[in-house]
């Protein structure tokens, strides 16, 4: 069973951070600078976690790979206008229309959660995103979406991570409407021995039309939390700082002020993989472990993962050895962390 934990500062052992040499990066002129940090979800198909970043208005998913460090990958925002989806679910709207960069990948998943994650740090004040209508999830209209949209939705749906409102449509009714009568269709079913028919060629009547059922599907936090795909949450302001120090910023902010940590999952901890992340980030999961209490050895396991590409779904000859060496590198607790958190479930998501 995973474990939720508030982060706290943890005095039993120092924390080593890995300080590696600057380095040139394609993306330098792409970074965080200015941005709030709502915290860090998981795409389920990659298992590799996404830091979720908003300006105010959007909200986006960013890699957290070494060598694309903080590139977009989804971007969304919830609606600042009256919506029916708000109204009918309690939660506020959200829209999509840049999408993911990558389609099946499982960003799409990893974005609606950023989403999900943000309305809930709006909810109990700990971020400012503007939004029509406030609560701990997210709500989308079939009727007003695009069709890869639905097809996440229903997805989604389908296993259980969001659920679904139905309204019955309001009839309308159109006042005045001419109708043609055809003189020949009704000489066909009337028919006179003595006298004539005076023809009408177009009635003026009212037609009242029956509305179309409305469905409006919604994704709480508490889901996201269930289903393991928020690794933690936070709330921090990243400075005016160079790309290859933003990270650094965030890590030494967590060390100083635990308390801008609010939501720590030991199993997603344990679970993630950890294959090419930037090294700075491994720095913060090593400072999270400590704060869960998961222990030295575990740090250290994760770090030998990091430093030696090692994951137990890797198929090269050093992952494959150490996969059957016991528990070598921290292999089995990842694998049993795997079959707790449940992703297998959610990676062939839209």
């Amino acid at each position: 069973m995973n474990v939720r934990r508030r982060y706290r500062r943890n005095e039993g052992f120092a924390l080593t951070p890995y300080e590696p040499a600057p380095a040139p990066r394609a993306d330098a002129a792409i970074g965080i600078a200015g941005l709030d940090v709502l915290g860090f979800v998981v795409n389920p198909k990659t298992k590799q976690p996404l830091i979720v970043c908003t300006d105010g208005e959007y909200v986006s998913i960013r890699s957290l790979d070494d060598g694309t460090l903080f590139v977009k990958e989804g971007v969304g925002y919830p609606s600042n206008e009256h919506e029916a989806a708000a109204d009918a679910t309690g939660y506020p709207r959200v829209h999509t229309p840049q999408g993911v960069t990558s389609k099946g990948g499982g960003y799409g998943t990893a974005l609606y959660t950023g989403l999900c994650l943000g309305a809930w740090q709006v909810y109990w004040d700990r971020a400012k995103i503007g939004m029509s209508k406030t609560g701990q999830g997210i709500s989308s209209a079939e009727s007003d979406r695009s069709r890869e949209a639905s097809r996440w939705w229903d997805a989604a749906h389908d296993r259980g991570l969001t659920g679904r409102k139905e309204e019955e449509g309001e009839s309308e009714t159109e006042e005045h409407v001419n109708v043609d009568v055809d003189a020949d269709d009704l000489n066909r079913i009337v028919s006179l021995d003595e006298g004539e028919i005076t023809y009408v060629n177009e009635v003026d009547v009212d037609v009242t039309k029956p509305g179309e059922d409305l469905v409006f599907d919604y994704y709480k936090f508490k889901s996201a939390q269930k289903h393991n795909l928020v690794l933690l949450a936070c709330s921090v302001t990243i400075p005016d700082l160079p790309v290859d120090e933003q990270l650094s910023y965030l890590w030494r902010q967590e060390m100083d002020n635990p308390e801008t940590t609010y939501e720590v999952d030991d199993d997603v901890l344990l679970a993630l993989d950890v294959r090419g992340l930037d090294p700075h980030f491994i720095n913060l999961l090593a400072l999270a472990y400590a704060g869960v209490e998961l222990g030295e050895k575990a740090i250290d396991d994760m770090r030998h993962r990091h430093e030696h590409d090692l994951d137990p779904g890797s198929e090269s000859p050093q992952g494959r050895l150490f996969k059957n060496a016991g528990n070598a590198a921290g292999m089995g607790e990842v694998l049993r962390a795997r079959r707790r958190v449940g992703w297998a479930d959610l990676e062939d998501l839209p």
